[in-house]
């Protein structure tokens, strides 16, 4: 057997394992509900997690607990004198006028500045905090002023916090009468009869078939099946019928209403005739009376005298008849089973005097009555069945050992994991929600199956078309890529550099190369740049141009799709509208047509979204220096390199037409160079003929060609990808619902190993 240490933490242990049972849960699996026993719709699995928890913590926290003990009945029968009696002291007020919001808690104050205060827990979730005085004239409609009545309405239960040794060891939960109680009184304070330890049901012998009071144990016994029952006022049934009066009260709460309610503890029911006059005479809570109110007179004591002699004599003071008193016993009623025959006839004068001898009372010095002595307030203690009470208590009901408490919440755990299904059994409710979910796997995968066919045929189709357009337009796009960079970097030159120191730097660098020199001039580096700076600007504005062009093919591929799946289930169409023979034909369904109108729907914000992220590719302040680095700076070495050769076929071609001069060495050169810069119109038209031999170079260079094509083709893929995966997330949702579901089961799972794990207790 577990001690309650290592019993509390395995309860705490696994409420944090259960826990996680919540981690991947989609908050849309809250639609699957199961119903109940009743037929009415109950749990679903988020609300199955929260009960067990809730469970879980409160049987953690009943290890250390306060033994708990609420105290139901009609109105007038004895509750709040029950309840002093389990206080030791007279706290509770027998007049107020109840109604169902005086609920009373009675608790030690686990805060000091609580010591003598009440505290309303109202239906909202507040509290409020009050004096103890205060409260109770609150909760008493005829003293309270209609000002507090919407208060009282909205409060679920009170409690008064004293600051007793016993309430230490016990906490109490004292009802209003039954009688006055609506049906939907219960669902308000349900948890506390739920956490309570044992439930005493006071029964007034005159009241006892009241149908409310029927109504109400049975709700309570369906959460809690820890019920004592106690019929009191007995010394007034004695007095109507000193025969049969207990008895034949007795047998009808037996056959009409205990119903197997009541605890059994060796085989004997948990049902005291309580006396709580006698009880709080010999607990000393009431003072001042008589056991003979006048030894002259003894007539007017002899009920009370005849059932202080039946129980000296054979231990029930109820009853006048031994045959009776075995009916009771065969009824097998907890604290009746020793009583014996009852042997000596009933004489009053001799039992008075016997009472006197035996020092169960004494007189009076001063009139002429006589008084209980501390053997009498025994006796009356005994007889009252309170001290029976208090050792059924003691055997059964409060777990003081490490055991008992461990037997306790073992015992509850037992009926929440219980296999058999009924209102609150969460180990049924889980299997009935795991059955659900089985369920909807089942369907959903039947469909998901012809959906995944359908959207691998639309993405293959895809594929082909756009990969086809992107080789058909590529080079174009190159093309006007090349025309648009050398026109900009063009530009910037003709504007911030002079077109004669231009040429004199091209014919200069031509001729140091000439003689060896690999020197950079100031206007060289200049020119580098400028070529560097338009390509970071001109680059990702070019790749974005054609991720708009790639998007719209995109839209339109698809659209063109849509339109056929409707149009010719069997006839599958190329971009220039052809039958293709590349392409598996769809299959017309529901499915196809969930495609179409979902791409019409998602195609205009997801192109969108998609040009955003082209372009970030910007290349300018570093944004992307891998590019940088395989890009630009071989590009502007490229360029500078044509640009060089271009200088070298200008000054050889000049050199050509001046043949005297070429052959007078370094001088010629000089003066071919004097006679090149020296012609302004020759030189805006050398100049423009150095840009269109740059352009047919870096058309017709490879590396930079490649580079484009490259680029652009990872524009292709990535807007492929995206299209693919937000069609996937658009279309499969049955995909997402049952991944959804599958975790449902896995929690599911985890929630069964647990309840197993705790099973095995």
């Amino acid at each position: 057997m577990k001690t309650p240490l290592e019993l509390k933490q395995i309860l705490i242990n696994s409420s944090e394992r259960i826990e996680s049972a919540t981690e991947s849960l989609d908050v849309s699996l809250s639609q699957t509900k199961v119903k109940d026993s009743s037929g009415n719709v109950g749990k679903n699995i988020f609300n199955l997690i929260e009960s067990i928890q809730e469970n879980l913590q409160n049987l953690s926290k009943s290890l250390e607990s306060p033994f708990k003990i609420a105290v139901v009945g009609s109105q007038g029968t004895g509750k709040s004198s029950l309840v002093n009696l389990l206080i030791g002291e007279a706290l509770m007020p027998s007049t107020i006028s109840e109604n169902e919001s005086a609920v009373i808690k009675l608790a030690y104050p686990y805060e000091e500045n609580l010591n003598n205060k009440a505290v309303f827990e109202l239906i909202n979730g507040e509290q409020v905090v009050m004096e103890i005085d205060q409260a109770k004239i609150i909760i008493d409609k005829n003293r309270r002023s209609s000002k507090d009545d919407e208060f009282i309405r909205n409060t679920k239960y009170v409690t008064f916090y004293y600051k007793l040794n016993r309430l230490e060891k016990i906490e109490i939960i004292n009802t209003p009468g039954m009688n006055v109680l609506t049906e939907d009184f219960y669902p308000k304070v349900k948890h506390l009869f739920v956490e309570s330890d044992v439930i005493l049901w006071v029964n007034g012998g005159e009241k006892i078939l009241d149908s409310f009071n029927s109504w109400l144990i049975k709700m309570i016994h369906a959460d809690n099946n820890k019920i004592v029952g106690f019929i009191t006022f007995p010394d007034k049934l004695y007095r109507m019928d000193p025969k049969d009066g207990v008895t034949d009260v007795v047998t009808q709460f037996m056959e009409n209403l205990e119903e197997d309610k009541l605890i059994r503890f060796n085989d004997e029911v948990a049902l005291f005739i309580f006396n709580g006059l006698y009880a709080q005479i010999g607990q000393g809570q009431k003072s001042n009376i008589k056991c003979i109110q006048d030894l002259d007179r003894l007539d007017d004591d002899e009920s009370n005298l005849r059932m202080l002699h039946n129980y000296w004599n054979h231990g029930f003071a109820y009853s006048d008849d031994s045959d009776k008193v075995k009916i009771l016993k065969d009824l097998k009623l907890y604290g009746i089973q020793d009583c014996n025959d009852l042997g000596a006839e009933f004489v009053l004068n001799e039992f008075v005097d016997n009472l006197l001898k035996k020092g169960i009372c004494e007189k009076e010095n001063e009139d002429n009555g006589a008084l209980y002595t501390e053997l009498g307030l025994k006796l009356l203690d005994e007889a009252s069945q309170f001290e029976a009470f208090n050792k059924f208590t003691g055997d059964y009901l409060i777990p003081e050992s490490k055991k008992g408490k461990s037997i306790h919440v073992i015992d509850r755990l037992q009926r929440m994991l219980s296999t058999t299904e009924s209102k609150d059994n969460l180990y049924a409710t889980l299997l009935s929600i795991e059955s659900e979910f089985k369920g909807k796997i089942n369907e959903l995968d039947s469909e998901e199956k012809q959906k995944n066919q359908d959207f691998e045929n639309l993405i293959e189709y895809l594929k082909i078309e756009i990969y086809n357009w992107h080789e058909d337009n590529i080079g174009n796009e190159k093309n006007l890529y090349v025309e648009e960079l050398v026109n900009a970097f063009s530009d910037d030159i003709e504007k911030e550099i002079d077109i004669k120191d231009l040429l004199y730097e091209l014919v200069v660098s031509s001729t140091m190369r000439f003689f060896g020199s690999k020197k950079e001039s100031a206007i060289s580096k200049k020119i580098s740049k400028i070529i560097e700076k338009n390509v970071e600007d001109i680059f990702p504005k070019a790749l974005e141009k054609y991720a708009v062009l790639i998007g719209n093919n995109i839209e339109l591929i698809l659209l063109r799709k849509g339109k056929e799946l409707y149009l010719d289930k069997d006839k599958d169409f190329n971009k220039e509208g052809n039958a293709s023979s590349n392409f598996k034909s769809f299959e017309y369904n529901n499915n196809s047509k969930k495609l179409s109108s979902t791409i019409t729907k998602i195609l205009g914000p997801l192109i969108k979204n998609l040009l955003i992220k082209v372009a970030k590719k910007d290349l300018r302040k570093g944004a992307n220096n891998f590019l940088k680095t395989r890009l630009i700076k071989p590009l502007v070495i490229l360029i500078r390199k044509l640009l060089t050769k271009a200088g070298i076929k200008l000054v050889k071609g000049k050199a050509a037409s001046s043949a005297g001069k070429s052959i007078l060495g370094p001088v010629g050169w000089a003066l071919i160079i004097y006679d090149i810069v020296d012609t302004v119109l020759e030189v805006k038209n050398m100049f423009k003929n150095l840009k269109e031999s740059i352009k047919d170079s870096l058309n017709n260079e490879k590396e930079f060609g490649n580079t484009f094509i490259t680029e652009g083709r990872n524009v292709v893929d990535m807007m492929v990808d995206e299209v693919n995966n937000s069609l996937q997330n658009e279309i499969f949702q049955s995909s997402q619902e049952a991944n959804k579901i599958r975790n449902g089961l896995n929690s599911c799972e985890i929630l069964k190993e647990e309840f197993n794990k705790l099973r095995e207790l």
